[in-house]
This record gives structure tokens, C-alpha cells and sequence, in this order.
């Protein structure tokens, strides 16, 4: 290993890499890319901890990311060459069997685990985040006592059941829009995204081998069972000597997973899952459609600060690539305008540019201004130019 390697740089080289396919809200969520990392070195020594934390995706709907999530981090765990999609209890023991523990099990769609006839199940994999948790098996005939200990990944709509969310983890995916979404968010190549992450990985065996063992470092500022599965986490953090920023993000992160640990838990429906995951994203959607027709908007003479909505949705629905002449069946409307950019605007106006007299321009779609009449009304619904510029920044990172 070169001797410049740190563990800060190691740390920081698995987030770059990850960033690339992953999307983590770091505004929302601060610091889970951290965690995410750290969840994954560990897994190479979760043998030598009193505890192996488990690692719970939790998603608000379709289309999120989750199993994406879970693939990157099959190139970065220890033994995960398998993503299941269903619960598989006896060969699952039979895989920790053969390897020993030093293996990792990453099931997708967990929601199933909240079946009623699968309470057996997760306690089997309730028992096996401890050294020495064990579970039973009848096969036949047989009945056999298997290990179930070694580190363990899921994902899922909403929050694992409490019994297992109680040993775990929580990382909270929000859908990435046009704006923020990665690269490579739509397909990892799996053998090009395994030879860079091996890379990596080459230096953390390396600094492994330089510095000995692990040493066990308990978070103090956590209590009983929280304490417990972060033990691994900064174990690991302290062992690579992460500078005192990267140290104090991990633990304002670790107390937010643990106190969303405390609210109620979230059991999306599928449809309000996924409606509420496409209007943030749609909303950014058309955050960028009109950062493409702001400046003709804001260079046209006949608007005065701002721009009436019926004209936003008009101008919008013409744009030939656009989804709104058909979005949700009837297209793009001003109550639905109103409702996607609300969340993303810090005020709305009800009275329109400083002129309310100014002659509307309707866009008809072919390529040229036509000066119609200015709404019956005294005053109409509209944004000004500061709100909407506001709106581009605010998703564009400060842009």
C-alpha cells in the first residue's frame, strides 16, 4: 500500500465510488453515505465484533433505488454474490453454514417479511446479528441447530418489522430527480463497478494489514441495544483514523437513523408510495423546464417580475419533449402547476406581475408569440422571476 493511503482517503474513494450510482439525500439525511460505507468495511470484520448490525433500505416507493442500493453493495461486502427475493430460510443457514459466518445475505422486496406466516423466519434472522445466534430446522426428518450469525442487508418499501428493525440500521432513500440523479443510477455494470471497488478494497486490506485487529470502541452517547449494533460501525471509523469532521458527521448521523428509530412505524400503501415519489419528481422535472424558458420570460417586455401561471402551463405543454400535454391523463393544469412546485417555491403569489393590466402572451405551439387578451380577472395565480430562480437554485445545488 502506498504509504500516502489513509483510511480518511480509503473512506472518502468508497463514497466517491458509490455516488456514482447511488443517490442518498445528504441535505434530508446527512451523512449516510458515511454510514453506508462503514457498514460495508465492517462486514470484512464482523467476526471480531460483539454484534453485527444489520442494514435496513428504506424506500418510499417504486423506482427509488433500493435494489440498486443493495447491488452496489455487493461489490464492497464480504461473500454477497447472491441478491435474493425470497426467504429462503434453510438455505440461507446452509450459505452461513458453509462459509463459516463470513459471508453476507442481501434480500430485496423484505416487505414480504411481514407476512403472518413468516414470524419463524424473522426470528431466525432476528437471533443471527450476535456470534453465536443460532436457530432450528426441521428438513424431513432431520432437525439441525444452524448457525445464523454474519452481516445482513434489506430493502424494502417503508420500515422492515420491528423486530428486525430493531437491529438495524436505517438508511432512508429518497427518489432522485433529473437534477441530482447519478450516472450510473439507471444500470450498473457489475464487472466494471467490481474492479473499481476492488481497487479500493486493495487498500483497505493493505491498511489492515499494516495496523493489526480492530479494536472495540463503544459509542457512550448510546444506550443499550443502539449502542450495541454501532459498536461495529465506529469501531471500524476509529480504526481508520477518520479525521475529527468526518467523526462528527457520523455521529450527528447516527443519532438521527436512531431517533427516526422512534417514530411510529411507516407502512407505505403502494399507491401513495409511488404518487408521492413522482410528484417530487416531477416537480423537479419541471423545475428544469422552466429554467430552459426562464430568461426568454424574463427578456419579453409584456411581463413586469413575474409570470402568470395559466401561461407557465400553456408554454410548458408545448415543449415538444415535455410530459405535460399528457401528465395524468388530462396534462399539465394550474392547480397541478401549483401543487408540484409548491414544495419547491418559498411563496406563491396571488396577484401575478407588478402590472396586472399587462397583455398575456399565449404560446400556441407553433413557434411563435401570439398577444392575447389578459385574464377577465383583476388578478390571476402566478410566480415571480425571484421565486422561480429561487426554485432552479434550490434544486440545482446552489446553481
Amino acid at each position: 500500500m502506498d504509504k500516502k493511503i489513509t483510511g480518511q482517503a480509503i473512506v472518502e474513494r468508497l463514497i466517491d465510488y458509490v455516488r456514482k450510482y447511488v443517490y442518498l439525500d445528504e441535505k434530508r439525511y446527512p451523512g449516510q453515505y458515511l454510514v453506508y460505507v462503514l457498514w460495508c468495511l465492517h462486514t470484512w470484520v464482523s467476526e471480531r465484533m460483539p454484534a453485527t448490525p444489520y442494514l435496513d433500505i428504506c424506500a418510499p416507493g417504486k423506482g427509488s433505488g433500493k435494489t440498486l442500493v443493495l447491488e452496489v453493495a455487493q461489490t464492497l461486502v464480504r461473500k454477497c454474490d447472491q441478491l435474493f427475493t425470497t426467504v429462503r430460510p434453510l438455505m440461507w443457514c446452509r450459505l452461513i453454514e458453509s462459509f463459516k459466518g463470513l459471508c453476507t445475505i442481501a434480500l430485496d422486496e423484505a416487505e414480504k417479511l411481514s407476512a403472518q406466516t413468516l414470524g419463524d423466519t424473522r426470528s431466525l434472522i432476528a437471533s443471527g446479528y450476535i456470534p453465536g445466534g443460532v436457530h432450528g430446522i426441521t428438513s424431513g426428518d432431520e432437525f439441525k441447530m444452524f448457525s445464523t450469525f454474519c452481516p445482513k442487508m434489506f430493502a424494502q418499501i417503508g420500515d422492515i418489522q420491528p423486530i428486525l428493525r430493531d437491529r438495524s440500521i436505517c438508511l432512508e432513500l429518497t427518489k432522485a430527480g433529473p437534477a441530482n440523479r447519478p450516472a450510473g443510477a439507471f444500470r450498473i455494470t457489475r464487472d466494471v463497478a467490481k474492479a473499481e471497488a476492488n481497487a479500493i478494497l486493495a487498500d483497505w486490506f493493505a491498511f489492515a494489514e499494516q495496523n493489526g485487529p480492530v479494536p472495540i470502541i463503544v459509542p457512550e452517547f448510546l444506550e443499550d441495544r443502539e449502542a450495541e449494533i454501532w459498536i461495529a460501525i465506529y469501531s471500524v471509523a476509529t480504526y481508520l483514523g477518520l479525521h475529527k469532521a468526518t467523526m462528527e458527521m457520523l455521529q450527528g448521523a447516527t443519532i438521527d437513523a436512531s431517533n427516526r428509530k422512534r417514530l411510529p412505524a411507516r407502512l407505505f400503501s403502494s399507491v401513495e408510495g409511488d404518487k408521492s415519489t413522482e410528484d417530487r419528481t416531477m416537480g423537479e422535472k419541471l423545475v428544469l423546464d422552466i429554467k430552459g424558458l426562464l430568461t426568454e420570460w424574463e427578456s419579453d417586455t409584456e411581463w413586469k417580475g413575474g409570470v402568470w401561471s395559466v401561461f407557465m402551463v400553456e408554454r410548458l405543454r408545448a415543449i415538444p419533449t415535455s410530459p405535460w400535454r399528457s401528465w395524468r391523463e388530462h396534462g399539465l393544469d394550474q392547480q397541478n402547476l401549483a401543487a408540484l412546485l409548491s414544495p419547491l417555491v418559498d411563496g406563491f403569489e396571488k396577484s401575478g406581475p407588478d402590472d396586472a393590466k399587462t397583455t398575456a402572451v399565449i404560446w400556441r405551439g407553433s413557434g411563435r408569440n401570439v398577444k392575447g387578451q389578459p385574464p377577465k380577472r383583476k388578478s390571476a395565480n402566478g410566480y415571480t422571476f425571484g421565486q422561480l430562480r429561487g426554485a432552479i437554485r434550490r434544486i440545482s445545488g446552489g446553481e
